[in-house]
């Protein structure tokens, strides 16, 4: 074996990049407007996403749709942000948001420089009759 051979040999293998935790990122869009949210954990949480859209668009007889987001994606290597800024991108074009919402668990998810957002508590947290009002408040001013 040549000099050369020998020193590839005892080098250290490169460390591999830490993976990307696994997460799931929920929007429901209506006209203008973006809720970003974690994954569902019940229709009751999918069914409040939906009239927060309603809410914040002021319509509450506005379409929305509702995309998911899950990270890793099969056969993607790197990080999530500029698969899920694509995926962002997109759905803030097709809607023609002017109003993003995102959900405070989900806001260090946004690839920075994205959009500005409002953010909102956690679907979790709006079982509080309290924590809801305000929130609701927060949306029609």
């Amino acid at each position: 074996m040549d000099d050369a051979g020998a020193r590839l040999e005892r080098q250290p293998p490169a460390a591999a990049a830490p993976a990307e935790e696994a997460f799931a990122l929920t929007v429901t869009c209506a006209k203008g407007v973006l809720v970003a949210t974690g994954a569902f954990a019940s229709r009751k949480q999918a069914a409040l996403a939906g009239d927060l859209a309603r809410c914040a668009c002021r319509d509450w007889s506005a379409n929305v749709k509702q995309l998911r987001f899950d990270w890793p994606l099969p056969g993607v290597v790197g990080n999530a942000a500029s698969a899920l800024g694509a995926f962002l991108d997109k759905q803030m074009q097709d809607f023609a948001v002017q109003r993003p919402l995102v959900a405070a668990s989900m806001v260090r998810k946004i690839p920075p420089g994205a959009f500005d957002c409002i953010v909102i508590p956690d679907l979790e947290q709006l079982d509080d009759p309290d924590a809801k009002r305000v929130l609701w408040r927060l949306l029609q001013g």
